[in-house]
């Protein structure tokens, strides 16, 4: 099926200009409604055009649960984890996972800063990340918690197949206060993800992060066994077993079992407040809520598919 390429509305975008990592946005005003953001941040090794689509198979999996509003509050974020479009070779695009994993704590800095200057009406953000995409997550809201301090809050996150090595997140390390003060955390993970796994005690993402970290052993993933599990498992079904490869988050589901329910939709249904069969009880303690005064209501809306606008 070839998909239709939506416009990109609304986007946040993070390069490195003269040496200094800077963000730049869609030229419009960064005015949440209600002053709350989410925002969705892609992996590793994918450049913009190809995590826009991505980003597409997403929406079109979320429209199943969730009414068009909601995504008036989505923002797509763009940092540049990947190699340039005609040059991407494969077996080296692993080499290049190093400088990522050293540029990711500078990226996520430069993020927490442009939101921190937009305080005035960004109150809250949501995140929604993938792979890598994941630890931008963490070391933003870690750089929130540095003195002297942020006035935004995080309600929730949900990290899918986290590429986080799960030291980083033990007792006393740096990113656990980060991880610990979100609000309500979504962790999506699988023992079938050919990136993520260890054969052995060695995979593609342990090397890559032996060599970026040069640190003793080989990291387990986040989203491999969902661990620290007991840093995040709380009993609502928030740590989850998807299942799922690397690549078929979006989908939601495996290439041999494509109609089965999207997990992964539902899940991330529930920070929007949007609650389903799959996670009884019927009033569900792990909902994000979500507040819109009658004046601020926002106009229920079908996603756009016809000519894409400028990014």
């Amino acid at each position: 099926m070839i998909r239709p390429k939506l416009p990109r509305l609304r986007w946040l975008r993070i390069k490195q200009v003269d040496g200094v990592w800077q963000v730049s946005s869609r030229p419009t005003a960064l005015v949440p409604r209600n002053g709350r953001l989410v925002l969705i941040i892609h992996g590793y090794d994918n450049e913009p055009v190809e995590a826009g689509r991505k980003y597409d198979v997403l929406y079109e999996e979320l429209a199943a649960f969730l009414p068009g509003s909601v995504f008036e509050y989505m923002w797509e974020v763009y940092w540049p984890g990947y190699w340039p479009r005609g040059l991407k070779i494969e077996p080296l695009a692993l080499l290049s996972y190093r400088k990522q994993t050293h540029d990711a704590p500078h990226i996520a800095r430069a993020l927490a800063d442009f939101l921190a200057t937009q305080a005035e009406h960004v109150r809250e953000v949501i995140f929604i990340a993938h792979s890598l995409g994941c630890r931008i997550v963490l070391e933003t809201i870690a750089r929130w918690l540095e003195p002297p301090g942020n006035a935004i809050t995080v309600p929730g996150i949900c990290l899918m197949a986290a590429a986080v090595p799960t030291n980083m997140l033990d007792k006393g390390e740096r990113l656990r206060p980060a991880a610990e003060s979100v609000g309500k955390q979504y962790i999506l993970h699988s023992v079938a993800d050919k990136v993520l796994r260890k054969v052995l005690g060695v995979g593609a993402f342990s090397v890559g992060e032996r060599a970026g970290q040069l640190r003793d052993g080989y990291p387990e993933a986040v989203g491999y066994e969902g661990n620290p599990i007991e840093l995040w498992n709380h009993g609502f079904m928030n740590s989850l077993r998807t299942g799922l490869d690397h690549g078929e988050y979006y989908f939601g589901r495996t290439e041999k079992n494509f109609l089965a329910p999207n997990h992964v939709a539902m899940t991330i249904a529930r920070m929007f407040g949007r609650s389903s069969i799959w996670y009884p009880p019927s009033r569900d303690p792990y909902l994000i809520e979500w507040k819109l005064p009658s004046s601020q209501k926002l106009p229920v809306a079908t996603l756009p598919t016809n000519n894409p606008g400028t990014f």
